[in-house]
């Protein structure tokens, strides 16, 4: 009886010992350093107006700009830009605001809306996109539909790192919304995990299942269901895809792996719903930063194509 007894006790340390090195893996991986940014469109001599809308899983306050491509709100297709997980809105490193600006040239409307409780708006401060972070996005939309009366072909997803599969997941469920466009996204969590444990970080791959339960316990999170690539492949929704070859943060491999589930067609592709740009000696969220003008260009023509 002693025998078991210990037995049991030894399995329950051991447990015990492997849920608190999966946790400790868990914190590591989710850990977020955050750039907070104080710029405005005003910054770049342009209009916005400061509006907020419900996350309707919380009831949270989330503040957004919009930013017209005119003084009058007109019925031109609107791009809902959804940051990286480490910024608010703007992210002064990699140039949201020329982007907004470029696409603002372009005539487009854009909204834009803060994932942090940098600028007041409450968000949970990790790298994750559960329903919390979804049910932003989806509020974003609404609020196009319900307060703007813009029709759901006419607005376009265009997210960043986290941002870019976000999107990618809320536009493969709502096939209503016109297009998608991602810039250095992930294909899939775990996935992305597994990439980031290399080297002497390799034995912790072991823990990742721990960590997938305390994920789920503690932020009621599925992991498993963190997969753009999954939710893609079921979709028909039009997508452009822009990755770099020297991203250090997404490997490559993941733009590919979402071109694939979109349906791509790396040899001969002819359809005008898939724009894919995997690019040499672009690093994270470089793309725009390397070329502004030809990056503006790429996404006018895509959702000129797609957008009805």
């Amino acid at each position: 009886m002693d025998k078991v007894i210990n037995t049991s006790k030894f399995i329950g340390f051991l447990a015990g010992a492997y849920l608190g090195v999966s946790g400790v893996l868990l914190k590591s991986l989710l850990k977020n350093d955050i750039i907070t940014s104080t710029n405005t469109p005003k910054d770049i001599n342009l209009d916005y107006k400061e509006i907020s809308f419900l996350n309707s899983y919380d009831g949270s306050k989330v503040n957004a700009w919009i930013i017209p491509h005119s003084k009058k709100i007109s019925k031109r297709p609107w791009v809902i830009i959804i940051p990286d997980k480490h910024t608010n809105m703007i992210d002064p490193i990699k140039g949201t605001l020329g982007i907004i600006k470029g696409l603002n040239k372009e005539k487009y409307n854009i909204l834009i809306y803060d994932t942090k409780n940098n600028n007041e708006s409450y968000s949970r401060n990790y790298k994750i996109i559960g329903e919390f972070e979804q049910m932003q996005t989806i509020g974003a939309i609404n609020f196009l539909k319900n307060e703007l009366s813009i029709k759901e072909d006419k607005i376009a997803l265009l997210g960043f790192g986290f941002g870019g599969s976000l999107a990618i997941i809320i536009g493969s469920k709502f096939q209503n919304i016109g297009a998608i466009i991602s810039d250095s996204a992930f294909a899939d969590l775990e996935i992305l995990w597994k990439n980031s444990l290399k080297g002497i970080k390799k034995p912790f791959n072991y823990f990742i299942p721990g960590a997938k339960i305390l994920a789920n316990i503690f932020l009621q999170n599925n992991i498993n269901d963190i997969s753009p690539f999954a939710y893609l492949s079921q979709s028909e929704i039009p997508i452009m895809i822009l990755h770099g070859l020297d991203d250090k943060i997404v490997p490559p491999e993941h733009g590919r792996m979402l071109a694939r589930a979109s349906g791509y067609d790396f040899v001969e592709n002819k359809s005008k719903k898939q724009k894919i740009i995997i690019e040499e000696n672009i690093g994270h969220l470089d793309s725009f930063l390397s070329n502004p003008k030809q990056y503006v260009e790429n996404i006018r023509i895509f959702l000129e194509d797609n957008l009805t």
